[in-house]
């Protein structure tokens, strides 16, 4: 015994659009929430002399992509008067931070946070990403 099932098309086309607006809507707003995630942490765990880097710390604006949804959190070089103490003019702290290894002259005077904190931030973020984008996507209701 065969049984008959009718569709509205209009109706299942309409609910579509909606999902798929809800979908990019709550990926944006997952991105946004882990790039704050990693502003605040990178904050945290960033060296502290004069307290400026952390300071500097910021996201740029989420841009959509092709691909997806992108935010950047960016350490920018302090400047030459934020109250770090170098002889070199245009010395880049956060690049020589990041990329020196092992215990090098100038390392041991960084006495507070991880020198390489944005490497550290990206890893924290690696670890989390799934489960606050699953997070974000279980409030969804299709």
């Amino acid at each position: 015994m065969a049984q008959k099932v009718t569709v509205d098309a209009k109706k299942a086309f309409r609910k579509l659009q909606r999902t798929q607006r809800l979908i990019l809507l709550y990926s944006k707003k997952s991105v946004e929430n882990l790039a704050l995630l990693g502003k605040v942490r990178a904050k945290e765990i960033a060296p502290y002399f004069s307290g400026r880097t952390a300071k500097l710390i910021r996201i740029l604006p989420v841009r959509q992509l092709k691909d997806g949804v992108r935010a950047s959190v960016i350490a920018p070089n302090p400047t030459l008067n934020d109250g770090h103490i170098r002889k070199i003019a245009n010395f880049n702290l956060v690049k020589w931070m990041h990329e020196t290894k092992g215990i090098l002259r100038g390392r041991k005077h960084i006495r507070s946070g991880e020198p390489q904190f944005m490497y550290k931030t990206r890893d924290y973020l690696n670890r989390i990403k799934r489960k606050t984008a699953q997070a974000q996507f279980n409030k969804l209701k299709l």
